[in-house]
C-alpha cells in the first residue's frame, strides 16, 4: 500500500505540475495535501490508520455551530477546503500538523491581518516553541468576492 505523502505527489506544485487557476484556494489540491501531511504525521508517531480514521474528524465537523455561525463570512473554496480538511477534534491532545505548524485555527482565533478589507486570515498556528506568537501560515480569501 502506497503511503499517505505518495498516494498525493501527483498533487505537489512542480513545473510540470503548476497551480491551477481558479478563484479561490485550490480546495481539492490543498485537502489532499493537508490531509496527507496529517495522516503522515499521525502514522509516523506510530499511531494506526485505524485510530486517524477513527479519531480524526473534518474541521467543519470538529467547529460544529461555529461553523455554520461564520460560514457566510466564508469563499465557497474556503468552505469546501474546512468541510474535507481532517483535524482532531478539540477534546483531545493536539498533535502538531507539522513540524512548524500545530493545527487548522478555530474562528474565534483567527488573527486578521492588518489589510484594509476582510479578505485574509491566516488558517495554522505555529508551535510556541518557535516564535513569539500563535500566527501561522495559509492566508486564504475570507469573504466571498462582491459582484460590482
Amino acid at each position: 500500500m502506497p503511503s499517505s505523502l505518495d498516494r498525493v505527489a501527483h498533487w505537489l506544485v512542480t513545473d510540470d505540475n503548476p497551480p491551477r487557476e481558479l478563484d479561490g484556494l485550490d480546495a481539492e489540491r490543498c485537502v489532499a495535501l493537508h490531509n496527507a501531511i496529517f495522516e503522515h504525521g499521525w502514522l509516523k508517531s506510530g499511531r494506526s490508520h485505524e485510530a486517524w480514521l477513527a479519531e480524526s474528524r473534518t474541521w467543519w465537523e470538529n467547529r460544529g455551530q461555529e461553523a455554520e455561525n461564520s460560514a457566510h463570512r466564508f469563499h465557497p473554496s474556503l468552505r469546501a477546503f474546512l468541510k474535507e480538511a481532517r483535524v482532531l477534534p478539540c477534546h483531545l491532545d493536539q498533535s502538531n500538523f507539522f513540524y512548524h505548524l500545530n493545527d487548522l485555527l478555530a474562528v474565534d482565533f483567527w488573527e486578521e491581518p492588518d489589510f484594509d478589507d476582510d479578505t485574509f486570515l491566516t488558517l495554522y498556528s505555529t508551535t510556541s516553541n518557535f516564535c513569539s506568537h500563535a500566527v501561522g501560515m495559509g492566508y486564504v480569501v475570507l469573504s466571498p468576492p462582491t459582484s460590482n
